[in-house]
């Protein structure tokens, strides 16, 4: 989430952030390596996964949607739409955790009203 947020807000090229990911002494390799295969995917895949972020948000544009739930939107929906090994749910339930700690109050039942749209139009739940 925060290297979609860097990504969408100062808009760095993906190639730095995902080299910043994988070299960050803090993270376990395999949750950096994981971190940047999303971020990757994002990247290659981005115009699809806003395009069905677009059409799971009920009344809103995707421009309108605060930066950080956008971020966490782009990841969790990345993970529904191209890492089918992830079961929904914990997909899901992963966003929802990470909006209540990083967005608003009402970021949590945003995220996960979009997401479950979302997994039911592309993915089993």
């Amino acid at each position: 989430m925060k290297a979609l947020f860097q990504m969408q807000v100062v808009e760095d090229p993906v190639e730095p952030v995902v080299a910043a990911m994988r070299a960050d002494a803090e993270l376990p390799e395999d949750v950096g390596s994981y971190a940047a295969h999303l971020v990757t995917l994002f990247h290659l895949n981005h115009d699809d996964v806003d395009k069905a972020i677009t059409e799971a948000l009920d009344k809103w544009e995707l421009n309108r949607v605060a930066q950080v739930d956008r971020a966490i939107l782009r990841v969790a929906a990345t993970e529904l739409l191209y890492v089918p090994d992830v079961p929904a749910k914990v997909a899901i339930d992963e966003a929802i955790e990470i909006a209540g700690r990083y967005g608003s109050n009402q970021s949590g039942g945003f995220v996960n009203g979009v997401l479950d749209r979302l997994a039911r139009a592309y993915r089993e739940l």
